[in-house]
């Protein structure tokens, strides 16, 4: 899943609504609230969409984050931890918030060979 998790700086949920709920703190996949961004991060044509299959989704986190800054710049301010849900879920049973390889290459667009 490319589902977004936002903490704020204490490991609490940190709102993603527009509307400020505070029950909402996850970007699921499926939301596609960050079109405008993944077309332009598309429009750059960085070498690393050599990667993730020559455009980026706005499923996909780089998207979401660019959204939460332009759009919630209080939560991007607050924020203290971004996850996928996997590694949210891993952190939220060890407290290891070591991120997997999937996560960070495919989805967040990390180049670790670089």
């Amino acid at each position: 899943t490319c589902s977004l998790v936002v903490l704020d700086k204490e490991g609490k949920p940190l709102t993603i609504s527009p509307s400020g709920r505070k029950n909402q703190n996850i970007i699921v996949w499926m939301d596609h609230r960050a079109i405008t961004q993944a077309e332009r991060i598309n429009a750059l044509h960085h070498r690393v969409l050599d990667y993730v299959g020559g455009i980026i989704s706005p499923e996909m986190q780089t998207p979401k984050l660019l959204w939460l800054k332009q759009h919630m710049p209080n939560t991007w301010a607050n924020a203290g931890y971004y996850f996928d849900l996997p590694d949210f879920l891993t952190w939220r049973a060890t407290g290891d918030d070591t991120r997997s390889l999937c996560s960070t290459v495919c989805k967040w667009t990390y180049m670790g060979h670089e």
